[in-house]
């Protein structure tokens, strides 16, 4: 098992395999190879994947959104590697490596996403507003 910074040549090497991954979030909003490319401020200081021997179990992609916040843009585990630990992992890599200036992290999560919003309160992140069917999510470093 290793946590790998992402990279584009990552993405565009695999593709496929991220794509497929992402069909685990439950989101009207499935991501293609454009999303996953696309250059965000901190983006590839910021996002990971997680491998067990080659195969990608996992991975979290984040950007700084302003000097305090990382925002966690998408966030999945293979369906047969949930449960075991590896989003927790994942999390504390981002949280570990985050810039100094860093005070929180935020996300959003679907408003009928139980499953992620017990994992995300599980990793004391706090539901703080509703705002168009999402939830928004945020850990105080």
């Amino acid at each position: 098992m290793s946590i790998l910074k992402l990279t584009k040549g990552m993405i565009s090497e695999r593709i496929s395999e991220f794509i497929e991954i992402d069909k685990v979030i439950n989101t009207d909003e499935k991501w293609q190879y454009d999303n996953f490319i696309i250059d965000l401020d901190g983006k590839w200081d910021n996002s990971y994947v997680f491998f067990i021997g080659s195969e990608i179990a996992g991975y979290i992609i984040c950007s700084v959104k302003n000097k305090e916040n990382l925002h966690i843009h998408r966030f999945a585990i293979k369906q047969e590697y949930q449960k075991m630990g590896i989003g927790s992992k994942l999390i504390n890599e981002v949280i570990k490596d985050a810039d100094i200036y860093i005070k929180y992290l935020t996300l959003k999560v679907y408003k009928d996403n139980l499953i992620a919003k017990r994992f995300y309160e599980k990793n004391n992140f706090r539901n703080i507003c509703l705002m168009n069917d999402n939830h928004i999510y945020r850990k105080d470093l």
